[in-house]
């Protein structure tokens, strides 16, 4: 039986991972601290829905620009100094957005936000596929290399869900302004944590290509992409509803539960189980958010979410990473990392600018992208990833 899990070894966890997991973690919370900050920000300014559809999207778009370029940045210069730089310019944007924004020093407009956010996103995918394409896989031994990846991976789920929790509680007790400032210092926090671990010494590659899919997108992973991106579609649409502070806190109750579940429960499950579990569960917690009749639905709708996209997200990273070869491990994770990021931010666009944040049209496509992406991976997916997987 091909089993399910994929068992943490305590071997991983050593000072220097616990840096680099940390230092992932806290360049989560900075980036989504700023997801109901600006939807807040633009509502009180006088914009329109599409246009906070808009700055969302810019955001996404900005994480696809460093792709290409990312085998030229780690391969001609130091790969710590390469993410180093990107999280203290992501630090630095948030900084200005503090300043200009929070300040009244200067009103950027509408095109200020979006050339911020697409400086953002370039900043934070770069950050993130070096990460995931280098870094996590200098730190560890070859052996425990899917472990760390799997472990690393968890900490982008939670900052998903404790960086708009710590925004709305800034916004409910100190006020708007603050958001970017903590943002910033969360950004700073991981330039200090990356600049501690000692990580390797490699010789700069002299002659490199400045444009290439290495380290960026597996095209072998195309189907694969496409239905991460349908669930995460789904997962952006979710949160341009009104959300609260409790909502973000029993979503990160959700993912706990995903990954017990996933260490316990689906440990010598068959192999399609998780899975569909997942979907399933998801397609009822939409169901439910359509009647709305009680007061607990919301909270036990965050719960379900969270369990579910953490499933989804745990064992699609895993289906990834056994569809590469070895030496394109690097290149599968950033194709996972881009098709999960873009569809959460396409998402946001589309609730926002196309559905203009309306909750029944909102939950309605959700779901149904949810039952399209259950029916791909039911009669298609699953069968393709089984022909097709390397290891």
């Amino acid at each position: 039986m091909d089993t399910q899990n994929t068992p943490i070894h305590i071997r991983i966890w050593g000072h220097h991972f616990w840096m680099l997991v940390l230092s992932n973690l806290f360049v989560g919370i900075s980036v989504f601290m700023l997801l109901p900050y600006f939807p807040a920000l633009m509502q009180a300014e006088g914009y329109a829905w599409s246009d906070v559809g808009l700055v969302m999207l810019a955001f996404g778009l900005g994480i696809l620009l460093p792709g290409p370029l990312v085998s030229y940045f780690i391969e001609r210069f130091r790969r710590n100094k390469v993410c180093l730089l990107s999280m203290f310019f992501l630090a630095l944007l948030s900084t200005i957005l503090y300043g200009l924004e929070s300040h009244k020093f200067l009103s950027i407009g509408l095109y200020g936000m979006l050339a911020i956010r697409l400086l953002q996103g370039f900043c934070f995918g770069l950050t993130e596929m070096v990460v995931y394409s280098t870094l996590v896989l200098d730190t560890c031994e070859s052996l425990y290399r899917t472990e760390a990846s799997h472990a690393l991976s968890w900490t982008s789920r939670c900052a998903l869900a404790i960086g708009p929790l710590v925004s709305l509680i800034c916004i409910q007790y100190l006020g708007i302004g603050v958001v970017p400032f903590f943002s910033a210092g969360f950004a700073l926090l991981s330039v200090f944590l990356i600049y501690s671990i000692p990580f390797r010494f490699r010789a700069p590659n002299e002659v490199v290509h400045p444009w290439s899919f290495d380290r960026f997108f597996l095209p072998k992973s195309v189907p694969l992409v496409a239905n991460t991106f349908m669930v995460t579609l789904a997962f952006g649409l979710l949160l341009t509803l009104p959300l609260s502070p409790d909502f973000y806190a029993l979503l990160l109750t959700g993912f706990f539960l995903a990954l017990v579940a996933e260490k316990y429960a689906f440990a010598n499950a068959e192999l399609k189980s998780e899975a569909i579990t997942a979907f399933f569960v998801l397609i009822v917690a939409f169901l439910m958010l359509f009647t709305r009749k009680f007061t607990w639905i919301p909270s036990c709708v965050a719960v379900m979410s969270g369990f579910s996209f953490g499933l989804l997200g745990s064992r699609f990273l895993l289906f990834f990473i056994k569809l590469s070869q070895h030496c394109q491990r690097g290149t599968v994770q950033s194709s996972f990392f881009l098709s999960w990021e873009l569809g959460l931010w396409v998402g946001l666009f589309v609730g926002f600018s196309l559905l203009n944040r309306n909750a029944h049209s909102i939950i309605l496509c959700a779901m149904l992208l949810v039952f399209v992406a259950l029916l791909a991976y039911h009669f298609f997916i699953h069968g393709w990833y089984i022909n097709h997987k390397n290891r």
